[in-house]
Parts: C-alpha cells; sequence; structure tokens
C-alpha cells in the first residue's frame, strides 16, 4: 500500500486516472520549474508534468497479466493498493506467463512464485500467503491440479502440493504437453465415457474433464446421448474433426 498526503486536485478522479491528456497540479508554477530541472547524471527531468505514469503502471501490468491496484481518493490522501501478485520480481512474472495459462488468479500466481521457490503448499499455507478463504483455496488448488501445473499428495487434510514436473524446463518456459491430440487419439471413431478415456490415458479425471470442456468450445468434439450434467455422458470426435483428420492423411 502507497498512501500520499492530499487527494485527487482539480478535474483528475479516479476514473480518469491514466487516461491521456489528464493531468492537474495544485502549483503549476512548481511543476513547470521541475520540468526544466534535469535529474543528475542523465537526460530526464525531475518532472514530465503529463500523467503519464499511472498509464505506464497499468500497462505494465497488463501485459504481465495482472490485475490493476486499487484507487481510493480521500480529500487528505491517496493511496493506491497493489494486489500481493505485484510485488513479485520481474523474473517470476515472466515465468507466470510463459506458462501460458488464461485466468489465474491473483492468488494463484502468489502460490505458483511460492511453489516454484520450491516450497510445498498445503491448504492452510495457501490462505496465509495470498488471503482467501478456505473454500476458495480449495477451489484455486483443485484448478492448479486439474491444469497440471501442480500434483496433489495426500488427501482433504493431508493434501500437499508442489509444482508438477511438466511445469518448468531449462528455459523457464512450459512444457506441459496439449493434451488433445491425446484425447483424440483416444477417442479415434468411438463414442466413450470420461471413465474410459481416463483408463486409456491414465490422465486424471478433472484433466480430461477442463480439456474435453475446450475441445467442445473449439468444435472437435461434442457429446452423445445424455446431458452433459450425467455422470453416463459420452463423448466422440465432431464430423467436421474427423474430415479434417482424413484431408489431412490424404495430403500426406
Amino acid at each position: 500500500m502507497i498512501r500520499n498526503p492530499g487527494g485527487l486536485f482539480g478535474p483528475v478522479t479516479v476514473d480518469s486516472l491514466g487516461e491521456d491528456g489528464v493531468s492537474s497540479a495544485r502549483n503549476a508554477t512548481l511543476i513547470k520549474i521541475l520540468e526544466d530541472v534535469p535529474l543528475p547524471g542523465g537526460t530526464r527531468t525531475v518532472c514530465e508534468n503529463r500523467g503519464s505514469g499511472i498509464r505506464a503502471m497499468l500497462d505494465s501490468l497488463l501485459t504481465a497479466g495482472m490485475s490493476p491496484p486499487d484507487f481510493n481518493d480521500k480529500i487528505s490522501s491517496f493511496v493506491v493498493v497493489f494486489p500481493n501478485h505485484t510485488l513479485l520480481g520481474e523474473e517470476t512474472v515472466a515465468w507466470i506467463t510463459g506458462l501460458g495459462e488464461k485466468g489465474l488468479t491473483d492468488s494463484q500466481c502468489v502460490a505458483l512464485a511460492l511453489l516454484r521457490q520450491e516450497e510445498i503448499l498445503d491448504n492452510r499455507a495457501y490462505r496465509n500467503a495470498t488471503g482467501v478463504d478456505s473454500r476458495v483455496a480449495t477451489s484455486e488448488l483443485r484448478d492448479l491440479v486439474t491444469r497440471e501445473l501442480v500434483t496433489q499428495t495426500g488427501t482433504r487434510r493431508w493434501a500437499r502440493y508442489q509444482l508438477s514436473w511438466r511445469t518448468t524446463s531449462t528455459k523457464g518456459q512450459s512444457s506441459r504437453a496439449d493434451r488433445r491430440p491425446e484425447l483424440l487419439v483416444a477417442l479415434g471413431n468411438e463414442t466413450l465415457s470420461r471413465s474410459e478415456l481416463v483408463a486409456r490415458t491414465g490422465l486424471r479425471d478433472q484433466t480430461i474433464r477442463r480439456w474435453l470442456k475446450i475441445m467442445r468450445d473449439e468444435g472437435s468434439v461434442d457429446i452423445v446421448g445424455s446431458s452433459l450434467k450425467s455422470r453416463h455422458v459420452r463423448y466422440r470426435r465432431t464430423y467436421q474433426d474427423l474430415l479434417f483428420q482424413s484431408e489431412g492423411t490424404d495430403r500426406d
């Protein structure tokens, strides 16, 4: 958290922070002087008076896949509260971005950073590090396992989590496999349930469930018969996917 005496001034509001051309100063004369005063040993000046700092900060957080800070404007002070994950080092942020996983929460990013330091987390340690409650911690840890970013040993209160061996490589990028080709091969021309796919591939049910959803959204797999919520639901490759594979084989 960063606290500065005095709130926002003039036309600047919390909603307009970071917008081009939105800037205001209580002492315009002093700001004008500081615009012309260079920093020692360089060409940059003490102050640019363009209001670009907030925009640069927000752009950097967005590029890194991080949430923006919270701004709290009061008459006597202006407070900026950064989520814990924004305090991660640049190299760690680059590593998390390199995993290529969309939709990770701020607390999951913090947990991955801790796990990367060869720590082993349980639900309590996850809560202490991120500030989320037990229900959220359980859900987010389960999601990390489903994504194959971490592995779980033990169950319930004895569950422990650590990075999957597929999560890192010598170049610091994710080496996790794309499970779509594996599942398409397992399906072949048949109609199979998730449990049958688990038996054929050796993957976790939650992992198969996640990739089947991705493949349904992409149109390479659809369901047969039962409702998606039924435990008896079965899956098959779509006609378009089989046709694409056939055309690819003919070209080869």
